[in-house]
């Protein structure tokens, strides 16, 4: 058993939804050297894209490139999650012949088409996503569509208004579970009395705002100790990012080097191990390239 002590540096994996026109997007463009995925257009960009996504294997193809061509890109941004998954869908409704063109209807129904299509959006974290930010030391950004839904509260015994991301429940878990940083983008607005009524509207200036934890209107979370709400700005969000590793018990370089040269004496392979503590000599003190073989290392001797 190996303890490690004080935070992991990880590049950082967000999911971004929000209301329409909130500007998901262009928050994704000021990432650092962003490559973006797209099913949405980004033709108003000034950015860097790959060949629009038009099926569910376009969308692995591209991952599976960027996994063995290591462009040099610093983000991947995925834009977006639920037009990827309406594509998987459709996959899935074009192998059955039996679907109909349904969801429920495919695999022999039942929900075997909704829980296929979670094992496959499973395979894509584990496999290209993960390694992807794991071993490339690439940041990840999935932007996702919200939508309006009505919760009903058993605990309050009432109904209210509030905002889900557009897609299925168990893709859901499949991606809010991995990231650390689930964020909600909105325009502020504000209550006004009408003149001569009784009536109170709302009101607003153009004025946007990021929301970095879960509340009845909107999904949320982060593990970076961000304030509730912050500008919708990239870098509002990255400044507080980097102070998050900077303040606090960050493991130093020579600590980590000695954590993956002890943890490669229990690594059988002769040549992984030589393989380990020589890219421990190359990143010398690199620290992101030090936590990246801190993991890798964990996972030859678990």
């Amino acid at each position: 058993m190996h303890i490690t002590k004080g935070k992991v540096f990880k590049p950082f994996a967000i999911m971004l939804g929000g209301v329409v026109g909130a500007g998901k997007t262009t928050w994704a463009v000021n990432s650092p050297k962003p490559l973006f995925i797209r099913g949405d257009e980004v033709n108003e960009f000034d950015v860097d894209r790959l060949d629009p996504v038009k099926t569910w294997d376009d969308f692995k193809n591209q991952l599976k490139w960027i996994l063995a061509t290591k462009p040099n890109y610093e983000t991947i941004v995925i834009d977006t999650i639920d037009f990827m998954e309406k594509m998987l869908h459709q996959k899935i409704v074009d192998d059955d012949d039996k679907s109909k063109g349904s969801m429920n209807k495919a695999m022999g129904g039942y929900g075997n088409g909704y829980s296929f299509a979670e094992k496959e959006m499973i395979d894509v974290r584990e496999n290209l996503l993960k390694p992807i930010r794991d071993d490339l030391g690439k940041n990840i950004i999935i932007i996702v569509h919200s939508k309006p839904v009505t919760v009903t509260d058993p605990l309050q015994t009432m109904s209210y208004n509030s905002n889900d991301m557009c897609l299925h429940a168990k893709s859901i878990s499949v991606w809010s579970d991995w990231v650390s940083g689930i964020f909600f983008a909105d325009f502020v607005t504000y209550k006004i009395d009408g003149d001569n009524t009784s009536k109170t509207f709302l009101t607003g200036r153009g004025e946007r705002v990021l929301y970095t934890e879960k509340r009845p209107s909107h999904f949320g979370k982060n593990r970076w100790g961000l304030p509730y709400e912050l500008p919708l700005e990239f870098n509002e969000f990255h400044t507080r990012f980097k102070e998050f590793y900077d303040a606090g018990e960050v493991l130093d370089p020579a600590t980590l080097a000695r954590t993956i040269t002890s943890l490669s004496e229990n690594i059988t392979d002769a040549d992984l191990k030589d393989k380990v503590l020589k890219a421990v000599v190359a990143a010398s003190s690199d620290t992101k390239k030090l936590n990246r073989i801190l993991m890798r290392a964990r996972e030859l001797t678990t």
